[in-house]
């Protein structure tokens, strides 16, 4: 009799446990769905007290605790957002038109009226996936839809386009020569924005995103990101456009020179892991190469 009152008892105290901790998962699970509403809510709040010409970008959570979510504007004065078995609406002031969803969104205001859209990500480290399959996708800043972890080393930014590390023909992240060994002929100087401009490599070879221009006189700055090389006097006589990966010198391109020896003065030297010269730019603009340079290539 006494264990079975013991048990009764121990079975008792197990569902009334149980259930406790049922209805805190459950009330989390609500906690959550309601600060996801609670977070666009704000946004889109924001956007409405203030004048016309508003425009940002926010994000949402990709997942929650591992989970995917829906949210979504009904009727264009609903905030709704499913998480698991539950599900919170939250009624606006004003109507707002668009939508949003996980992830990144872009939200102005024009003629008084806020409109909201959805930027599906279309770069490898912004997609939520683990591209390269090392078991991390995406920069840190994002999380990940197949169960891998935020943070892969390959990406430099949100908008790399590319998550590999190593094999990939494009040198970046924490890849380095001579360790990734199959990085293109050992990278030694890479210029970049947002892809890569120019590079130059260990053999003395040069890689061009865009085109070469010779003996340019006067060729003038723009607002882009630019690498400028001045002479001893301060005059400009090579640049290169980060954004379109265009190049321009004062003088001419000399390729596949079997030995370069700098002159005094003041040059921009690229050299090897051994020390030797494999490329510079002189006083008059002139660039010496050991190899050759390829246009319209990718860096």
């Amino acid at each position: 009799v006494l264990i079975a009152l013991m048990f009764m008892i121990f079975a008792g105290a197990t569902a009334i446990i149980t259930s406790k901790i049922l209805n805190a998962k459950e009330n989390q699970r609500q906690q959550i769905a309601e600060g996801i509403a609670t977070l666009a809510k704000n946004e889109i709040d924001l956007a409405a007290s203030v004048s016309d010409g508003y425009m940002r970008e926010f994000r949402l959570p990709k997942l929650v605790s591992g989970n995917s979510y829906n949210i979504s504007i009904v009727g264009g004065r609903e905030i709704v957002v499913s998480y698991i078995d539950k599900e919170h609406v939250i009624f606006l002031q004003k109507s707002v038109q668009g939508n949003i969803g996980p992830g990144l969104n872009e939200i102005s205001k024009t003629n008084g009226i806020v409109y909201l859209g959805h930027i599906q990500p279309s770069v490898e480290c912004e997609d939520g996936i683990d591209n390269d399959l090392d078991g991390f996708c995406d920069f840190s800043a994002s999380s990940c839809t197949d169960g891998s972890i935020p943070g892969d080393s390959g990406c430099t930014s949100e908008l790399d386009p590319d998550e590999s590390d190593c094999g990939d023909n494009v040198c970046e992240g924490t890849e380095s020569w001579p360790a990734c060994g199959d990085c293109p002929a050992g990278s030694l100087m890479l210029m970049r924005n947002i892809e890569n401009a120019i590079r130059f490599d260990e053999e003395g070879a040069v890689f061009l995103k865009g085109t070469l221009t010779e003996n340019t006189e006067g060729f003038s700055e723009t607002l882009d990101d630019e690498f400028i090389f001045n002479n001893a006097q301060g005059s400009s006589v090579a640049l290169i456009n980060l954004v379109s990966g265009n190049m321009f010198i004062k003088g001419s391109l000399f390729e596949n020179q079997a030995a370069l020896n700098p002159p005094a003065g003041n040059n921009f030297v690229v050299k090897n892991y051994l020390g030797e010269t494999v490329s510079y730019i002189d006083e008059s603009g002139n660039f010496y190469m050991k190899k050759t340079l390829t246009e319209n290539g990718i860096p």
